[in-house]
């Protein structure tokens, strides 16, 4: 009787430690899962779970609806979630040099050899407590869209939709801001996976939708070719741009940008090359204004308490599957961007061409902007990101 049990103890003990094998994380994304950049990172769940069967797997519960954007930083930083694939400008609140991510002249596959990405590990170690896995979207650019030409070619004054990454412009270019909630081995990375680590309490794991750059986008041309009092939607990003720009600002949620834009309460917003038909916002956009600005990126989180509480084979699992990631991304930038770009010319938007200066405005303002939130941390990543050019 004792041997049967003890025999049967055994086996449960076997059974207990085979069905401990595979590890399931819980995901969150920053943006709906059917839209621009919330599509290539389901297909980074789907093939993980393919190629990590029994090994480690992600249950991706949802996006801003189960847990609003801007508190998905806070949601891995605790704990509350394993996985959060989120770009940088929704934890800037707490770790303002993780953003500076958008700042770097490389795609993160070449981005992570560098000292840029060992610092930015550093500090989404320290201030997110997170792991950075990777990113992705990088590759596109930022642009601001309008409803109408800025007075004068300026956009000073225009009621711009902004994040944080584009407020240091449009405050430098004098506009209103409207808020609304929504490589790896270089120095530059190591840097920001370790802020990563130490604000967020997260590791960065990988980053997307880099190799995109921001834009302004209006419903009017700018007015003699300034943007300078025109009012454009904004978030953190652009807001210190539009700022410099003399933009007027407005603050609204992504969900209620459609009507400000139909009711002309903006004048147009911040938003990157692509993803302006998603949710309606290209029916009144009229401009696209040049040249685009930063580099887009949408960085995947762990929680650090999680990410050092795997084995070794379940890291390498998911290291293999970002690494997937950020092959994959150079080929949807580039599908995403070829048909963003022909439904664009489609609907008439024309692009007015500001000059060379707006780039280098925007890149001044924000990099002024983050190194008076963490004057240190953003002086070692200016420092790798310059290296990097």
């Amino acid at each position: 009787m004792k041997r049967s049990i003890a025999l049967a103890t055994a086996l449960l003990a076997c059974a207990g430690i085979a069905g401990a094998q595979e590890t399931t994380l819980n995901a969150v994304l920053f943006v709906p899962r059917n839209t621009t950049f919330g599509e290539i990172f389901v297909r980074f769940v789907d093939h993980l779970n393919e190629q990590a069967k029994g090994v480690v797997q992600l249950r991706l519960i949802g996006g801003p609806d189960a847990i609003p954007t801007f508190e998905q930083g806070n949601a891995v930083q605790n704990g509350v979630v394993d996985v959060a694939s989120v770009a940088p400008t929704f934890y800037t609140n707490f770790c303002p040099e993780c953003d500076a991510q958008i700042l770097a002249p490389l795609q993160t596959p070449q981005l992570k050899k560098t000292a840029f990405w060992t610092a930015l590990e550093k500090y989404t170690n320290q201030k997110v407590n997170a792991h950075l896995l990777t990113a992705y979207a990088d590759g596109i650019g930022f642009h601001i869209w309008t409803t109408k030409p800025p007075a004068g070619g300026a956009l000073k004054g225009m009621r711009l939709r902004t994040t944080p990454n584009y407020t240091p412009l449009f405050q430098a270019l004098g506009v209103s801001l409207v808020q609304t909630p929504p490589v790896k081995k270089t120095a530059f990375w190591t840097a920001l996976e370790k802020y990563t680590n130490q604000k967020v309490n997260a590791h960065l794991l990988t980053a997307y939708a880099d190799g995109i750059g921001f834009h302004i986008w209006t419903t009017k041309p700018p007015a003699g070719g300034a943007l300078k009092g025109m009012r454009l939607r904004t978030t953190p990003n652009y807001t210190p741009l539009f700022q410099a720009l003399g933009v007027s600002l407005v603050q609204t949620p992504p969900g209620e940008v459609m009507t400000a834009l139909e009711r002309g309460v903006v004048d147009g917003y911040g938003w990157p090359a692509i993803g302006i038909f998603d949710l309606g916002w290209g029916t009144y956009t009229k401009y696209r204004i040049d040249p685009g600005f930063y580099n887009v990126v949408v960085n995947v989180l762990v929680n650090l308490d999680k990410w050092q509480s795997l084995r070794e084979d379940q890291r390498a699992a998911l290291n293999r599957a970002a690494a997937w990631l950020e092959e994959e991304n150079v080929r949807w930038v580039a599908e995403r961007k070829a048909a963003d770009d022909k439904r664009i010319k489609e609907a008439g938007i024309q692009a007015i061409d500001l000059g060379a200066g707006l780039r280098k405005l925007a890149y001044d303002a924000y990099w002024d902007a983050l190194a008076k939130r963490a004057a240190e941390p953003i002086k070692e990543l200016k420092a790798n990101a310059d290296a990097l050019r």
